[in-house]
Parts: structure tokens; C-alpha cells; sequence
């Protein structure tokens, strides 16, 4: 048996924010942070062009597009319009019509209902483009 006292090094990503809802009993981990991201909005979820994975080994790990708003980032969306609309029609050619900043959260421990990780979006600003 061997111990070893190497600790890990810090999230490059984080800069103090660590959760996606007041009191919440999960484990979030930052994954990434978002800069001018283009996305539609939708109820209660942003629809990104880039996807978004775990890493690190997490299986299965497909990039995800559909993530969810966190609780404490719902203000900053729910008076937008909705242009993430689940229609074939739209799906074939989405217009990603908002950027978005803010950080990609890992619901660690956390299984959707697919297998895959539960991702969620804690919005700093949201701008239509013109």
C-alpha cells in the first residue's frame, strides 16, 4: 500500500462561485466558462452551439447542447423570448439568436435519466443580437 500527500492542483476555472441554487445540497463542479457563447433560450434551458462534456473518463460523456438554467440564473431568462423551439423545423436549422457568459456546471454524483451527467448554466449576462 502507498499513501501520497500530493494534493490536487486548483479549477483554473474557478473564481469563487460554487453552486447553481441557494441551499442546494449538490455537488457542482465548474466544467467551463462561458464568453460570448451563442445560444437560443428556452424554458428553462439554453440550447448552445458548442457542446459541452465532463471529461476526465466520465462515461458516457457526449457533448451536450441542451443545458439546463440553474435556479439562481432563472431572473435573467424568464422574461426573454423563446427562441429555442422543439420542432423539427428549428432543430434542422437552429438560429442562436442570444450570447450568453456565465459558467457550465457538473451535478457530480448526479445521474440523468439518459446516463449522461447532469449539466447546468449559471448565467452572468444575456444579450439578443440585433
Amino acid at each position: 500500500m502507498s499513501v501520497s500527500c500530493k494534493k490536487e492542483g486548483p479549477n483554473p476555472l474557478d473564481d469563487g462561485v460554487v453552486s447553481c441554487a441557494a441551499g442546494d445540497l449538490y455537488d457542482w463542479v465548474l466544467i467551463a466558462k462561458l464568453e460570448n457563447e451563442p445560444a437560443d433560450v428556452g424554458r428553462g434551458a439554453l440550447l448552445f452551439k458548442q457542446g459541452f462534456t465532463v471529461g476526465g473518463g466520465y462515461k458516457p460523456d457526449l457533448p451536450q447542447h441542451s443545458i439546463l438554467v440553474c435556479g439562481l440564473s432563472d431572473d435573467k431568462v424568464k422574461d426573454l423570448e423563446q427562441t429555442y423551439i422543439f420542432t423539427n423545423e428549428y432543430m434542422q436549422n437552429p438560429r442562436y439568436l442570444y450570447r450568453v457568459w456565465g459558467r457550465i456546471f457538473w451535478a457530480r454524483g448526479i445521474g440523468g435519466f439518459t446516463g449522461l451527467p447532469v449539466l447546468a448554466a449559471q448565467i452572468d449576462k444575456v444579450e439578443k443580437i440585433p
